[in-house]
């Protein structure tokens, strides 16, 4: 037997051998708040969507954000929009808070025509999340399907029109964390019936396990594609690496424990971003800790927080963006090869 033939056996014996996929590492980012829009100015506001995709290599974008999953201002209690100076037009008198946005629906087509998906961002800092029972979870699933992905049974409420978005994205810090197991559940089975791939996404503080999405990271890991873990505002922030350090090993060993989902490390785009300047790193000071990790398995990519921001720092000529890109392109994802244990969900 050859030496050759010798190795591959060997290697193939091997039940944790990390592989390399054909994907890149990704970049992620939110857009619709226009959070820099405050101190910058109207000449400074957030770019629309349709010049965002065209001008920046964003890969994921998150449209932020449905604020209030059920709000009772609105006829039946449909979710309620703020997407900032984007889009402020009421449907009718009985949904003044869900919104209807054509500019938005011209813009996500046309990120999707040029590759990148585009994501519904529930939550946020000053959201609602609450999901009363599992039948309220379930129903949410639905009307979210319903409003902003493949579903056809609001057609005529549908804030975005006819574009189909690419998945929801979970930013939820308020409310009540319970039922997002059940609701996830819903939703996947709704999107797995369709012929379109979608993404389910989800946003925790960098603390591990995070107080709102234990719950649905815990008994619904499987239906998550992307955790964009917030690594900042909170102790265990990129500069702080011991802490950073072992918050992302918690982070990664939950993902490859599970073989699924990706870790991506959100960052501020700007020093003023975040809670404090300390929260965010320099390109330069970025690239030295992002090569000692970037290789590590389970790693998807980065986030950022967000395009107002983002757009509005200029280094070099370039937005800090475009830097974090450079860091990532050419990177190959790792994937875990070994399987979860029977009876976990």
């Amino acid at each position: 037997m050859s030496t050759q033939m010798l190795l591959l056996i060997l290697l193939c014996s091997i039940g944790n051998v990390p592989t390399a996929s054909s994907e890149r590492q990704l970049l992620a980012g939110y857009w619709g708040q226009n959070s820099a829009g405050p101190k910058m100015g109207p000449v400074n506001y957030e770019k629309k969507l349709k010049e965002v995709c065209q001008t920046t290599k964003y890969d994921i974008l998150n449209v932020a954000f449905l604020y209030n999953v059920f709000d009772s201002r609105n006829k039946d209690s449909l979710p309620a929009l703020d997407l900032a100076h984007h889009c402020t037009k009421e449907i009718s008198e009985e949904y003044k808070f869900l919104l209807q946005c054509p500019e938005i629906e011209e813009g996500i087509k046309e990120c999707q025509k040029l590759g990148k998906k585009v994501l519904i961002s529930i939550g946020g800092p000053t959201g609602d999340g609450t999901l009363r029972s599992p039948p309220k979870a379930r129903e949410f699933a639905q009307t979210l399907y319903d409003l902003f992905l493949g579903g056809n049974r609001l057609i005529g409420l549908r804030p975005f029109g006819s574009a189909d978005m690419d998945g929801v994205n979970l930013d939820i810090q308020g409310g009540r964390p319970d039922h997002y197991p059940d609701f996830i559940r819903k939703l996947r089975r709704l999107m797995d019936a369709s012929k379109k791939s979608y993404l389910i996404t989800a946003s925790p503080q960098c603390p591990y396990p995070d107080n709102f999405l234990r719950n649905a990271l815990k008994k619904a890991w499987k239906y998550v594609d992307y955790v964009f873990v917030q690594f900042y505002n909170n102790d265990c922030h990129i500069g702080n690496l011991p802490k950073f350090r072992e918050a992302l090993d918690k982070w990664l060993s939950f993902a490859q424990a599970n073989v699924r989902p990706l870790i991506f490390v959100g960052l501020p785009a700007h020093e003023s971003a975040s809670a404090d300047p300390k929260y965010y790193t320099p390109p330069s000071e970025l690239q030295v800790t992002y090569e000692k990790l970037k290789t590590r398995t389970s790693i998807g990519g980065i986030m950022l927080w967000d395009v107002s921001w983002d757009q509005n720092n200029i280094i070099d000529g370039r937005r800090y963006s475009d830097h974090v890109f450079a860091l990532l392109n050419g990177t190959s994802i790792l994937r875990p090869t070994t399987k979860p244990s029977p009876g976990q969900d």
